[in-house]
């Protein structure tokens, strides 16, 4: 073959390789990132077609304050309830729980978002640390934590990395989290994710053809006893995180974490605030007791193990109540495509920390 004729048929190939590629993408994988109602990410994870939800998502009339424009704004607002927390403190789902509490309850809220150079925890030491808890006139502190995570906890130090204020405020100031929908953009005829994402399709068909009940390789799928979603053909499938199963490896010290909590705890009652320790149950504790087949993973005992110690928070006692609104048929409570808590679940929790904070 000379050299006019090979420079053509690679031009070939590789016209019949992109058209392919872009044909796939906006036909079969990109569908599957803007398919769903501010949730999904279990879909975009394991790119897989969830039919949606017939529950829609809830907007509020009054609505709490973010860190970030707070500082930004140069505000000198006074709130009485912080919240810190993961990205269920972040409105990932499509709704704040703090919305909810300001909205129904009157609470006056700020609240501090993570970012990828801070965690929860490193937030809640900065703000006791630089003195924003005082400029706040707070005399609450929710702090609250995905049940995934509450490991590392145990060993969590009680100070912040050694920065200053003025670099603090300046990191938290530039801060977007960026969301699901933020990753292409939906009106894009190319966009640099189109290949990777059309070939994690294909690996993630192939992982779940050779191990059991995986969808991908970081999504599960069960069947359950019940009617737990109402997303139309799949109401008793239960899709969930891999990291849901990692406690059985790194198992929670349930102990040292109350441990920890109560040392907060004690330093914030020194200030005259109180600690709330929200943990935010996995999606596949809530519905564990309906999963069908008989070899399941061993449940997850870390409710079980927290609840009868010695505390001087406020614990909130979510996996009791949330497995109490699904047992009364209460469907979405987490969202079927997603891994977090619907704004179902953040109202039953959140009518669960007004009345503790009432007590």
């Amino acid at each position: 073959m000379d050299s006019k004729k090979f420079s053509l048929a690679l031009i070939s190939v590789a016209g019949m390789f992109a058209v392919t590629t872009i044909f796939f993408w906006h036909f079969v994988t990109k569908p599957i990132f803007y398919g769903y109602d501010s949730h999904g990410d279990l879909a975009r994870i394991g790119l897989i077609e969830i039919a949606p939800p017939l529950t829609m998502n809830v907007k509020y009339k009054k609505h709490h304050k973010e860190l970030r424009d707070y500082l930004a704004e140069k505000s000198s607002d006074k709130f009485s309830v912080l919240t810190i927390g993961d990205s269920h403190s972040d409105g990932v789902g499509g709704a704040y729980y703090q919305d909810y509490l300001t909205d129904k309850y009157g609470m006056s809220i700020i609240n501090s978002a993570g970012t990828k150079k801070y965690n929860s925890w490193q937030q809640l030491m900065f703000l006791m640390n630089f003195g924003y808890l005082e400029k706040f006139g707070v005399n609450t502190v929710i702090y609250e934590i995905g049940e995934r995570g509450v490991a590392w906890l145990a060993a969590a130090p009680l100070n912040a990395p050694k920065i200053s204020k003025e670099k603090y405020e300046k990191d938290r100031i530039s801060y977007i989290e960026p969301t699901g929908r933020d990753m292409v953009s939906p009106y894009a005829f190319i966009t640099t994710i189109m290949g990777s994402a059309n070939v994690k399709f294909i690996k993630n068909r192939l992982y779940a053809q050779k191990h059991e009940n995986a969808v991908a390789k970081e999504v599960y799928r069960e069947k359950l006893t019940i009617p737990a979603f109402t997303n139309p053909g799949q109401e008793n499938v239960l899709y969930y995180y891999v990291d849901d199963m990692l406690y059985l490896q790194n198992k929670p010290n349930a102990a040292a974490i109350n441990d920890k909590i109560n040392e907060v705890a004690d330093k914030l009652m020194a200030k005259g605030i109180r600690l709330v320790f929200l943990v935010v149950p996995d999606k596949s504790d809530i519905y564990y007791p309906y999963v069908i087949r008989e070899n399941k993973i061993p449940e997850n005992v870390f409710f079980d193990e927290l609840r009868p110690l010695p505390k001087r928070y406020i614990f909130v006692d979510s996996k009791v109540v949330l497995r109490e609104a699904v047992a009364h048929g209460e469907k979405d409570v987490y969202w079927a495509d997603d891994t977090h808590w619907t704004w179902k679940a953040q109202q039953i929790v959140g009518n669960e920390i007004y009345a503790a904070m009432k007590d």
